[in-house]
């Protein structure tokens, strides 16, 4: 999914298939700011997960560390998260959703992740892409 959004910048998420009938997404025009607003709109028993496929680990506070954006967390039953460099070489794994990677000591470039996470119902969401760590 590619997603833009004030034409500043575009963002591809990774995003598990979710029945429409318990998510949704709500697109309009606020004509107080001018711009185009996205918003979501979550039931209480489903699990989003969204993957961002860059951040930068240079400690101004804003995206210093690689986890996903998890809505409704509490229908996780299991979750891990590993991260390899380019060669493959498993350099990063955690069991918990809260931990993310902050890339220490690792150089500028694009790495793959890959997640397995179980929901409450026994929906095994396997996933896998890559990621940029940036300046």
């Amino acid at each position: 999914i590619l997603y833009e959004e004030y034409i500043h910048y575009s963002l591809f998420v990774s995003v598990p298939e979710c029945d429409d009938n318990d998510c949704k997404t709500v697109d309009y025009y606020d004509n107080v700011s001018c711009s185009c607003i996205h918003q979501y709109v979550f039931n209480n028993d489903c699990l989003e997960l969204f993957f961002l496929n860059s951040f930068t680990p240079n400690y101004d506070g804003l995206n210093d560390t690689y986890l996903p954006l998890i809505y409704n967390s509490y229908l996780i039953d299991s979750y891990e998260l590993w991260i390899f460099d380019r060669w493959g070489k498993l350099i990063f794994k955690t069991n918990n959703y809260l931990q993310g990677w902050d890339s220490s000591n690792m150089p500028i470039g694009v790495y793959a992740y890959r997640a397995l996470i179980i929901d409450n119902r026994g929906t095994v969401y396997n996933m896998s892409g890559q990621v940029n760590v940036l300046e």
